[in-house]
């Protein structure tokens, strides 16, 4: 029974990123079933803990813009600028 609930995870998270759901009802949406699947699974704790992890690593850039632009996606940019050639006019 276990993985037919990792099975709906994986499957619901790739739906959501397919429909291009925006970040706050994702989270919201995965969070929940994260509970649900604490609640009526027989999960390891273990494991929801690498879920709830998981999760956490993922909201919390999406949820500070300002901390995700100067620590990920500054950096990011500055060595895409330095590895990629540079753009002609055309």
């Amino acid at each position: 029974m276990l993985l037919l609930w990792l099975v709906v995870l994986v499957l619901g998270v790739a739906y959501l990123a397919h429909r291009r759901t925006p970040p706050a009802p994702a989270l919201g949406i995965s969070a929940a079933y994260l509970i649900l699947m604490g609640v009526f699974s027989h999960a390891p704790g273990w494991l929801l803990l690498v879920f709830w992890l998981l999760w956490l690593a993922v909201a919390l850039p999406l949820a500070l813009p300002d901390l995700r632009r100067r620590v990920l996606s500054g950096p990011l940019f500055a060595w895409f600028q330095k590895v990629l050639p540079p753009m002609s006019d055309t």
